[in-house]
C-alpha cells in the first residue's frame, strides 16, 4: 500500500471513532432537565414517565396495611403508592405514582 493511501485509511479510521464517541455522548446527556420535568403530567404510567427521563429509583416503601374505621387490616387493600427518583447531580425529579399514574410530581435544583 502506498503511503498516501495509508494516510487516507488512517484518517478514516480517526473520523469513525470520533463520530461513535460523538454519538455516545450525546446518549450521556442528562434527562433530568426542566422541560423533561415539565412534560411528565398526573396520569402517566410509569413507562410513559421512564421514556421521557429514562429508569429511576423506586424509594424504600414501608410496608403497609390499611387499617379499617372498623380497626380491621385489609392486606389486599393496602397501598398501591410507590415514589420514583430521578437525579442527576443536585437536580432532582421525585414522582408519586398511585395505582400505577402520577399522582405528584416535583423537582429541585432543575
Amino acid at each position: 500500500m502506498n503511503t498516501r493511501l495509508t494516510g487516507l485509511v488512517g484518517t478514516a479510521r480517526a473520523l469513525a471513532a470520533a463520530c461513535i464517541l460523538l454519538v455516545g455522548l450525546a446518549g450521556c446527556e442528562s434527562k433530568v432537565t426542566q422541560a423533561n420535568y415539565d412534560q411528565v403530567n398526573v396520569g402517566m404510567t410509569l413507562g410513559e414517565v421512564e421514556k421521557l427521563l429514562g429508569s429511576g429509583t423506586l424509594d424504600a416503601q414501608p410496608a403497609g396495611v390499611n387499617i379499617s374505621s372498623g380497626g380491621v387490616g385489609d392486606v389486599s387493600r393496602a397501598s398501591k403508592e410507590q415514589t420514583y427518583t430521578w437525579r442527576d447531580g443536585s437536580s432532582e425529579i421525585i414522582i408519586s405514582f398511585a395505582d400505577g399514574k402520577v399522582a405528584q410530581k416535583r423537582q429541585s435544583g432543575l
